[in-house]
């Protein structure tokens, strides 16, 4: 699968899963379990107490009944590796033989395939690996790592980037319900022992460019990250037990277990899986000293196990109370509310939002109405005296925005038959308003045929020939042929949502010390690096601008750079006009740790070393077409992944842009955050 210039990604709409179970609501389960204790290194690793009962922990969640708290997994479900069976060769088989090949697991299905690893992880050496900045990547060690195998040659671990390549491989063959579960640490060993660390003894050879060579050499490259802890990665969610540069630790009591995989197996069996995300899971562990439990990919929000939810709707936030002195003085205490919602998606003070129960989406309780504003949290104040104590579990939905550079101002042609559905006086719909005429409107609307035409009048959409207009099928409604309403009233939802992001920018000076430059890529995966002789020494992006012509077999990557003083967070995305869809390119792992695009000179890339490069390719029957590159960047850390589209508003099945969402820290400090826009312009 290649990515277009236009962004246009084929999307395979999943298979009935005949193994699914309707009576309990859930999908087929198969699962690889890996724990290891002892190793056959014994010089090399320590050996550990926990790490077999937490694979038989697991284990025993999946296959228990249900009144136990369990999933009721059948036994043929699962491949369970322990110690000496957990050979490097035995891991990659099981995952080639129980997943990738597995006939019971139908194609593109919704069947969750979940692989669970405890036991060592370290931070390795990587040869001619361009994407971690120290040189080094992330390994889960097999029982025989550090030793020489039956042919004589070394046995070496398992690194991030060819464990990620084949999850994107089974991703795209049997469905995108994968959950890696890691119990180990990131950082040099997994230490389960608060007075000991879990840390090799000994180093490990580097990783050698053509390590699994054969893995990859019948993949096609695409746009996506293939590094297992990738956060903008779509093949799968990681649950890991700490952050990149931690260490997991074990509970000092016996029966010994790894502190993350006992609180999250204890959680597991509690809570009512069909409504708890994961991002919402790992959030309700308690905490755990000296150790960041991690949750990341791109459907973090989806239902644990379950590949149906959240539905695509209107944004509910989760509500966080919180008590606060009064400003004005004395010692009464304000009762406030938190979202994780801010500047970034355009809330302003006096945005008001609509407040519903838990569990109830049609009963309004009352509105609140924002107070205080930063960068990614608001803070919300009870307009209603009967809202001084909201229920627990209740959500905040948008109810107006009170900020005009938000809508997309919307012009139809007079006697339009689908005004009416648009602007009708009962339609709750803040994203969007009707624009009197041309001049005033952001875009126009009108039918040709059995299409509906979208022509962008302002801002950069307008500026770029080759992004001006796109055009969509009506979706008939019965045997009328009339547009369906509701997907209309979806569609122009998208488009604002894809317009306001894409010009959204700050004002301050983070932008003046940034930069995103484009590379032609040189050289074979893992070790692609750009092509010094194209460009300014490499660099395909000049005022702003980057203008090419289709080469097939042309690769490209990209570098972020920061020459100013402070770390940043960046987050790399890639609008595409022609389907309106928002691609998450790159997204910080987490907010823990220092911020990965380090100042004085610091550097990131992306779709460069050990991850999957970019190709792009002009529409069939289009001779230009372009692109946007969007880099936002601030001093504090953002969720920003719910800002990607990846289905087309124009796709039938579109119904809105907005996800529900989990509770988030509160920020704590000042923030400043900018983005800035790169044209990708293809030309015949």
């Amino acid at each position: 699968m290649m990515i277009w210039l236009a962004g246009i990604v084929d999307f395979h709409p999943p298979m009935q899963d005949t193994n699914s179970n309707p009576s309990t609501g859930t999908v087929a389960i198969y699962s690889i379990i890996v724990g290891i204790d002892q190793y056959k290194a014994k010089n090399a690793f320590s050996i550990l107490k926990g790490a077999v009962n937490d694979a038989k922990s697991f284990q025993s969640f999946l296959t228990d009944p249900h009144r136990l708290g369990g999933l009721q997994v059948p036994s043929s479900h699962i491949k369970c590796l322990l110690n000496e069976k957990a050979t490097r060769s035995a891991i990659l088989s099981a995952l080639k033989s129980h997943f990738l090949n597995n006939q019971a697991i139908p194609d593109h299905g919704e069947t969750a395939m979940c692989l669970f690893f405890a036991g060592h992880g370290s931070r390795i050496h990587a040869r001619d690996n361009l994407l971690p900045l120290d040189g080094k990547v992330e390994v889960i060690c097999p029982f025989d790592e550090r030793t020489r195998g039956s042919d004589g040659n070394y046995v070496h671990a398992i690194p991030d980037f060819v464990l990620g390549q084949f999850l994107h491989q089974l991703a795209e063959k049997k469905g995108r319900n994968i959950i890696v579960i890691l119990d180990s640490c990131h950082s040099g060993g997994m230490g389960r022992d608060t007075a000991r660390a879990r840390t090799a003894k000994t180093r490990s050879l580097p990783v050698p460019s053509g390590l699994d060579q054969h893995l990859f050499e019948d993949a096609i490259n695409t746009a996506r990250p293939y590094g297992v802890w990738a956060p903008s990665v779509s093949s799968h969610v990681l649950l890991a037990a700490c952050g990149q540069d931690e260490q997991a630790y074990e509970s000092p009591s016996q029966p010994f277990h790894g502190r993350f995989t006992r609180s999250l197996v204890t959680e597991l069996r509690r809570a009512k899986l069909n409504d708890i995300t994961y991002a919402d899971l790992v959030s309700r562990l308690p905490t755990l000293p000296m150790q960041n439990p991690h949750c990341g990919g791109a459907y973090k929000d989806r239902v644990v196990f379950r590949t149906d939810y959240p539905g695509i709707g209107r944004r509910a936030l989760a509500l966080t109370q919180q008590l606060l002195l009064d400003p004005t003085g004395g010692d009464e205490r304000l009762r406030l509310y938190s979202i994780s919602m801010g500047s970034v998606e355009g809330v302003r003070p006096g945005t008001e939002f609509s407040v519903y129960g838990a569990g109830n989406n049609t009963v309004v309780l009352g509105k609140l109405v924002a107070r205080t504003v930063k960068i990614h949290q608001t803070l919300l104040a009870p307009q209603d005296t009967e809202l001084a104590d909201i229920p627990k579990g209740s959500r905040a939905v948008m109810k107006d925005w009170k900020n005009t550079d938000k809508i997309l101002r919307v012009h139809t042609p007079p006697g339009s038959q689908h005004a009416p559905g648009l602007f009708q006086t009962h339609t709750v719909n803040p994203n969007y308003v009707r624009a009197n005429s041309p001049e005033a409107a952001h875009i126009s609307l009108k039918r040709d045929g059995f299409e509906i035409v979208v022509q962008w009048l302002a801002g950069p959409l307008a500026q770029e020939q080759g992004a001006r207009e796109t055009r969509f099928p009506l979706v008939p409604m019965r045997s009328e042929g009339r547009a369906k309403p509701l997907h209309l009233l979806s569609v122009v939802d998208g488009l604002a949502h894809f317009r306001y992001f894409l010009e959204r920018e700050n004002g301050n000076v983070l932008l003046a010390h940034c930069s995103l430059e484009m590379h032609r890529l040189q050289g074979h995966y893992p070790t692609r690096r750009s092509d010094l002789s194209v460009g300014n020494n490499g660099n395909l992006v000049a005022f702003g601008k980057v203008e090419l012509r289709p080469e097939r077999d042309a690769k490209y990557g990209f570098t972020m750079r920061n020459t100013s003083h402070s770390d940043l967070f960046p987050y790399l995305f890639y609008f595409e006009p022609l389907k309106c869809t928002i691609q998450a390119w790159y997204i910080p792992e987490t907010a823990y740790g220092r911020p990965p695009l380090h100042g004085n000179s610091g550097q990131l890339t992306v779709g460069m070393g050990g991850e999957g490069a970019f190709q792009f390719w002009l529409p069939k029957g289009k001779r230009k077409s372009t692109g946007f590159f969007k880099l936002f960047v601030s001093t504090e850390y953002v969720d920003l992944g719910w800002i990607r589209q990846e289905m087309s508003p124009f796709d039938s099945r579109f119904e809105g842009t907005d996800r529900l969402f989990g509770s988030h820290e509160p920020l704590q400090r000042s923030e400043q955050w900018n983005a800035l826009r790169v044209v990708l312009t293809m030309t015949l």
